[in-house]
């Protein structure tokens, strides 16, 4: 069976993968992601549990928005050798106040836009 990693090296693509729940991944799934990152795919954050951040702000807070999904999702990364430069928001949810605090710890953040 074709896998999307013969795939993807059947094309000499390379693709970001934008990780999020790496808590709850298993240890296959943690070394499925390693091997594709080997293979010279880029891996960045999408956060911990992939939460709205409007809404965690508007319940929790900026700070705790950062403590609680942002900087935990960056450790697996760093502990792979891929220090994150992009973090991608779940859902494209974001606004000016969380972007400025996000982009004090890495270079970009990718949102997309709402199709009415």
């Amino acid at each position: 069976m074709l896998t999307a990693q013969d795939l993807l090296a059947a094309h000499g693509a390379h693709v970001t993968l934008f990780i999020t729940r790496w808590f709850s991944m298993t240890d296959d799934q943690h070394t499925d992601i390693a091997t594709l990152a080997a293979a010279g795919h880029d891996l960045q954050p999408h956060s911990v549990d992939h939460l709205d951040a409007v809404n965690y702000v508007a319940d929790h807070g900026l700070d705790a928005y950062i403590a609680d999904e942002v900087l935990p999702s960056f450790a697996p990364l760093d502990q792979l050798g891929y220090p994150p430069t992009t973090y991608a928001y779940p859902f494209g949810s974001h606004d000016d106040e969380i972007d400025r605090a996000v982009l004090a710890h890495v270079s970009r953040a990718r949102a997309v836009g709402h199709c009415p």
